[in-house]
């Protein structure tokens, strides 16, 4: 077996297509996906199997993502997951820790694993996700794109024999989605100080003249962060005046009017 500090980040968002909401895991995997990471590998199976257990030892860590009705539509919860003890029932091997104690048991390795479950509404026949867990995606899919990167980075695995292995993961706070709410104002801290070195006079009357002559006046807005921040310039922060959105790289002098 390859070294597992050389194997993936396995993402694994499970559900059932044509049951509605339940097809969020696989949506989140496979928009993580379509990111070209060179170090995930995504699975979207319509439900856990016991054969997911090999992939699962070779990973140098993995991510479950599923629906859950035990939380309101878009909440995000996340934790760190443990494999079962091998002296409870296995539950036919269908769940994440029953396929993590198969994979210790089998494999001798268990590598360090989170679940990511979202709050979903509508689990009947029909393909398409609600209109409330819908809006949530985006959030959902940078959550967990945030996630992987991180495992990437800092995972350590252990072999079975050598114990628990679980990272520490900064996801700060005590309850399910206080570690996404950290997430979100950090995010919001590092666009702001962008915005502050603009000089940007934000939440204030403002005219604007762009490039290419056009003038607005009003309060000037900074848009929502966009979903990835790594490569983000001060010129490409989104702002808006008078329900106009534009780019802070557009505009040619901004003066404030109070």
């Amino acid at each position: 077996m390859a070294s597992a500090t050389e194997g993936p980040v396995l993402l694994i968002g499970y559900g059932n297509e044509l049951r509605r909401d339940d097809a969020l895991g696989p949506s989140v995997a496979r928009a993580v996906g379509q990111l070209d990471f060179a170090w995930v590998r995504v699975l979207t199976p319509q439900q856990l199997t016991p054969d997911l257990a090999d992939a699962i030892s070779r990973a140098r860590a993995v991510v479950f993502v599923d629906a859950t009705l035990n939380a309101p539509p878009g909440a995000i919860q996340i934790g760190p997951l443990a494999a079962a003890a091998m002296d409870e029932p296995l539950g036919h091997l269908t769940s994440p820790r029953s396929l993590l104690a198969l994979a210790a048991a089998v494999f001798d390795r268990t590598p360090p694993a989170w679940m990511v479950t979202v709050g979903v509404q509508e689990l009947g026949v029909g393909e398409g996700l609600s209109p409330e867990v819908a809006r949530a995606l985006p959030e959902v899919v940078e959550t967990v794109r945030g996630l992987v990167v991180r495992l990437a980075a800092r995972s350590s695995p252990k072999t079975a024999g050598g114990g628990p292995s679980q990272l520490e993961l900064t996801l700060n706070g005590n309850r399910p989605g206080d570690g996404y709410a950290s997430w979100r104002a950090q995010r919001q801290a590092a666009v702001l100080a962008l915005a502050k070195k603009l000089a940007l006079p934000l939440d204030h009357p403002v005219e604007v003249w762009f490039r290419d002559g056009v003038r607005l006046r009003g309060r000037l807005v900074l848009r929502d962060p966009p979903p990835f921040l790594e490569n983000l310039k001060a010129a490409d922060l989104e702002l808006e005046v008078d329900g106009v959105r534009f780019r802070a790289g557009e505009i040619d002098s901004l003066v404030r009017l109070d």
